[in-house]
């Protein structure tokens, strides 16, 4: 009996260990993908302030079921379309 509540025990450390990696590779998978949004808004639309809008804020964008399957330059172009109807940062003209 101990030595099976011993190995569950041990059992559930290592599920809990995989599921801070999975988490924490997400984490960064998600981060990476807002650095390249990031990027490409610099170089494809400087005019549009991208600063203003918050790493968590295109996370959380970039993470709708709808939208994370689709190519980066489709995500963009959500994006872009998101801020600009909804007046979220400024435009430059």
């Amino acid at each position: 009996m101990k030595i099976t509540t011993f190995f569950i025990k041990k059992i559930h450390l290592i599920l809990l260990f995989l599921l801070y990696l999975h988490i924490h590779n997400h984490k960064n998978i998600i981060m990476n993908e807002v650095k390249t949004i990031r990027d490409y808004f610099s170089q494809n639309y400087s005019y549009v302030a991208i600063y203003q809008i918050s790493d968590q804020f295109i996370a959380n964008f970039l993470e709708q079921t709808y939208i994370k399957d689709l190519p980066i330059n489709r995500k963009v172009g959500c994006l872009y379309d998101h801020l600009i109807s909804q007046g979220l940062c400024d435009v430059t003209e």
